[in-house]
């Protein structure tokens, strides 16, 4: 393999052929290091500036020891996108210690935002440390439908009626 010390390469084709190309068949086809900047960089004016993909494994990988191992930055559009075909999961974040598996914030919108025939599903303990509004007065309890005259209550009023609806399942469930 010729060494270049020093001395850049530059391939220019005119037509849809591969400038470069890096063929392997155990190692890696193209492999780019920088101390201070980008090891590889790609851009397109219209389409992806890189594109990684695979038949088995992962298309796209991001590894880093102490800062974000993938970063998603965009003026207009997402900045991170995940969309499942099949029966996978769009996008799915885990945290294996201490730490938030995914996190959702907005400076002045909305941080989190579930939409879908169950807009959320949560499986073990919900804290709440702000206030919570509903924009229907109806609730389901399990199976049990609850219908509030009050409209939008206040959280207190919210559990003391959800109380009650608990005594009156638990009677029936008792008859």
């Amino acid at each position: 393999m010729p060494n270049f010390v020093n001395d850049p390469v530059t391939s220019t084709v005119a037509g849809n052929e591969n400038a470069i190309e890096g063929v392997s068949e155990d190692g890696r086809g193209i492999v780019g290091k920088s101390t201070s900047d980008y090891g590889i960089r790609g851009h397109s004016t219209e389409s992806a500036g890189i594109r990684g993909s695979s038949e088995k494994g992962r298309g796209v990988e991001g590894w880093a020891s102490d800062s974000e191992g993938v970063v998603g930055i965009s003026t207009n559009g997402n900045g991170v996108w995940g969309q499942a075909e099949g029966t996978g999961t769009g996008v799915l974040g885990t945290s294996k210690g201490e730490g938030i598996g995914v996190l959702g914030s907005c400076e002045h919108g909305i941080g989190v935002l579930g939409k879908g025939s169950i807009a959320g599903r949560f499986e073990g303990l919900v804290q709440v440390t702000g206030e919570i509004h509903a924009g229907r007065r109806d609730i389901y309890v399990g199976n049990v439908f609850f219908h509030s005259p009050l409209g939008q209550q206040n959280l207190v009023n919210l559990f003391e009626d959800l109380e009650r609806l608990k005594e009156k399942v638990d009677a029936l469930a008792r008859k």
